[in-house]
Formats: C-alpha cells, structure tokens, sequence
C-alpha cells in the first residue's frame, strides 16, 4: 500500500486566513495514509486562539490529528509553544510520535513511527528485509540520535539530516537482508 508524504511551513507573517483556506482545499485532495510535517507557526498550546479553534476544526474535520502536543519551540524570553507538528489520516497505524530534547535552533525535531502493511499480489514473490523496526531498535535509535545531537553542534538542516541517516543506517539496517516466501506483515516505517 502506498503512503503519501508531505512537508509544511507557514510563515508566521503570511496571511493566517489564506493558509488555513489553502491547508483545507489541500486535504480535501490528499489520499488516505497521509502525513504531513512541518513548522505550521500555529500554537496549539493556546486553546484560547480562534486561530487554534479554527485550524483544528479543520484538520480534525478533514480527518486528520495532530501528533504533537508537547512544546517544539523555545525562544529565551517567550513563552514555550507547540507550532511545529505532524497530522495524519492514518492515526490507528501510528507507533510513536514525539519531540527529541536536542534542539535545530529554537524547534525541537518532531518524529513518528508508523506501521505499514505490505501487500503481496503473488504467493510466489520472495521479500527481502533490510532494516528491523522492532521495538528495542525504535528506543536504540531514540537514544543514539539524541546523544549524537547532544555531542555536537546542529548549525543547519543538512547536518541534522545526515546525523539522522546516519543513525537509521547504524540501528536499523540489517547486515545481511532476511529473505521471506511471505510478505512482512508488521514493518514498521519512520
């Protein structure tokens, strides 16, 4: 089954109104097993903001549920909020979800852990694995991930993504791929 993708940002300047209008023609497009991540400069820990009320009736109107509800951004001198997030349509297949403690500036990374069945339209196809998902390999990835962020300085997007390759390579890639006559049915993807 296919899985659908998407990244968000929102600047905080840009016309509220019109992004909310746009997110919603948006969703009304998106297949289901959607995810879409991102800054959405939204602060969900303000339940009193019609902007609040307004884009959560939206999403949750749609469909869709955020995955985040702990503060993501830290500003010395401001109020700790929740503007960056990941919704989906596919909330029953989600493992996990959370916030890693190391910071990409003043925005916590955001993370989830879906699981995905895999379909066979053959009983004769042969299926390789290549990464282990498992449970004790998501809390390895966890804890090595956030002692590497904690052991050097993050200034960019590009190292904070080769460190994350780097530690989905080191946990979860299997060093000779298992070979199955049947379909994985539980492999969870991040």
């Amino acid at each position: 089954t296919s899985v659908t993708v998407g990244v968000l940002y929102r600047p905080p300047s840009g016309n509220i109104n019109e992004a909310l209008n746009e997110l919603s023609d948006l969703l009304n497009e998106l297949p289901n097993k959607t995810y879409i991540m991102g800054d959405f400069n939204i602060n969900l820990l303000d339940q009193n903001s019609t902007t609040v009320q307004l884009y959560e009736e939206i999403i949750f109107g749609k469909g869709y549920f955020p995955l985040i509800s702990t503060p993501t951004h830290e500003k010395p001198g401001c109020k700790p909020s929740c503007i960056d997030n990941i919704i989906t349509n596919n909330v029953d297949n989600v493992i996990m979800s959370g916030t890693l403690n190391d910071r990409i500036g003043h925005h916590a990374p955001v993370f989830q852990v879906f699981s995905n069945i895999l379909e066979s339209s053959t009983d004769n196809l042969k299926h390789e694995q290549h990464y282990d998902f498992c449970q004790s390999n998501v809390e390895q990835f966890i804890d090595v991930l956030s002692l590497k962020l904690n052991s050097k300085a993050i200034d960019n997007f590009s190292v904070f993504h080769d460190t994350y390759k780097e530690c989905i390579e080191k946990v979860f890639k299997l060093e000779t791929p298992r070979r199955y006559k049947r379909p994985v049915l539980n492999n969870p993807w991040i």
